[in-house]
């Protein structure tokens, strides 16, 4: 009848000493008999009418001496014939007898494949980052000095590949299996998680999880920064005792005259961004609010979903090198508005918003930058938003609050402290507070024992304790 794909599992029939097969969806073992010669002849016939399987089936039993004599020669011809076909696998072993032999473009050959989707090159290029030589299928013979190791070892480009192999996972077994080095299809869920022995600060591994999450496919290999090297210390030298110091003016010895300082021009400023302010609506304060307090873990569970961490670049190119990567946090005030300081965002167009797995590209609809308020609307994605806020003036002076932003870039940290003050700067009303506000929690928010919004964290006064402060919700809006 021609069917190819009962062709090919007739040479795989033919290949095998047992087969699992399921009958009234239960797994049963059947012993078959090896039969070199119709496993060959099978796998053949649907290799010429372009099946790539059995054409990666065929190079493996010539290679391995699998159910008929050992020959690479032949094993060799079915790649070369595979690779004319436009076969996957054949490219990927190509590249494997290119790591054997020692060709110094295996690593341009690995990163075509890498950034064409293929989960096992990409898992070699994390190897290959993290190892600092090539080491595909276990071949490590042309390992290099150690300072050529050490200069090709970048930790953050390693877990980058390494969360973009495990990222091809779809649950779906068939979907999931990729060629590998080998010839054989194989799922990327066997790859080791790409974080094991890796010894990488929480700002490189952030950086390579948010580029992981929108590096395209296809695209050229994003050049990350790679966590600097820590020196070996060099053990002080003593001073010499008893040594009388140099006389000034000694003959032989030109003493330079003291440079006056020359007012040199001042670094020009970024330009202003050119926002415009408009009010949000916001939502009143809420009917079914708690009569009584929460516990902390009570508020945290329900206003975590609504706080975002913020990462944003002066380009997308910046922010995928993670030149200058400012970070920050906001507050979802509707389905497709984040409300944070502008100090994050300031004069940067590359913008995401992330929430554990979850991501969006936003962008700066408003703003006041001498008020320090902006918003985002988070493009193409509905968010879950407060559902209720409290006003300035019902505030009191003692009461507890809590605050929730990402700190040095730890997702959604809460913190407890009280209202420690009502204050105005101008016309702008803040909410001072000892709830800890640190680098990273700016856009954040600040909320009652009932949960309800409250203020977003702006500010603290350097130097002092427990200073902080936040700007007071209804400066962002107005209320229901």
């Amino acid at each position: 009848m021609g069917n190819v794909q009962a062709m090919a599992a007739l040479g795989f029939i033919y290949s095998h000493e047992s087969l699992k097969v399921l009958f009234r969806r239960r797994p049963l073992e059947c012993v078959t008999y090896v039969d070199g010669q119709q496993a060959v002849r099978w796998f053949k016939e649907a290799f010429e009418r372009g099946h790539c399987e059995s054409g990666a089936a065929l190079s493996n039993m010539y290679s391995l001496g699998k159910s008929t004599t050992k020959s690479p020669r032949l094993s060799r011809q079915y790649v070369l014939e595979a690779l004319g076909k436009g076969c996957g696998w054949a490219g990927i072993a190509v590249l494997y007898h290119q790591s054997e032999q020692g060709d110094d473009d295996t690593l341009d050959a690995l990163k075509k494949f890498a950034i064409s989707g293929n989960c096992h090159a990409q898992y070699e290029l994390h190897r290959y980052y993290r190892f600092g030589y090539l080491a595909i299928a276990g071949n490590s013979s042309r390992k290099t000095d150690q300072e050529a190791i050490e200069k090709n070892q970048n930790p953050t480009m390693a877990y980058f590949w390494g969360l973009v192999a495990r990222s091809n996972y779809t649950g779906d077994f068939e979907k999931d299996r990729q060629w590998g080095f080998q010839g054989y299809r194989q799922s990327c869920t066997n790859l080791q998680h790409p974080d094991a022995g890796l010894n990488i600060s929480q700002k490189y591994r952030t950086l390579a999880e948010l580029t992981a999450r929108v590096w395209p496919v296809g695209t050229d290999e994003p050049k990350l920064e790679a966590p600097p090297r820590q020196k070996p210390k060099i053990a002080s030298i003593p001073k010499a005792k008893n040594v009388a110091p140099r006389p000034k003016g000694k003959p032989g010895i030109t003493i330079r005259p003291k440079q006056k300082k020359r007012n040199l021009p001042a670094a020009s400023a970024s330009r202003a961004a050119n926002y415009k302010w408009s009010r949000v609506h916001l939502p009143g304060p809420g009917t079914k609010a708690s009569k009584t307090d929460k516990q902390p873990e009570e508020i945290f569970a329900e206003v975590n979903r609504y706080v975002w961490t913020i990462y944003s670049a002066r380009s997308r190119a910046a922010f995928i090198s993670g030149k200058k990567l400012s970070q920050g946090s906001g507050v979802a005030i509707t389905k497709r508005h984040v409300i944070t300081n502008c100090h994050v965002v300031k004069g940067r167009q590359f913008i995401v918003i992330v929430q554990d797995e979850t991501y969006a590209i936003g962008r700066v609809v408003s703003g006041d930058v001498k008020g320090d308020r902006c918003v985002l609307e988070a493009v193409g994605r509905d968010l879950e938003f407060v559902t209720a806020i409290r006003t300035y003036d019902s505030l009191k002076v003692g009461e507890p609050v809590y605050t929730v932003g990402s700190p040095s870039g730890l997702e959604n940290t809460l913190g407890q402290g009280i209202v420690s003050g009502l204050r105005k700067i101008g016309t702008q009303r803040l909410v001072q507070t000892t709830a800890q506000i640190s680098p990273g929690s700016s856009g954040g928010g600040l909320f009652d024992a009932k949960a309800r919004l409250i203020g977003i964290t702006t500010f603290r006064l350097r130097g002092s304790q427990a200073l902080n402060f936040a700007i007071a919700i209804e400066e962002f809006g107005e209320a229901d």
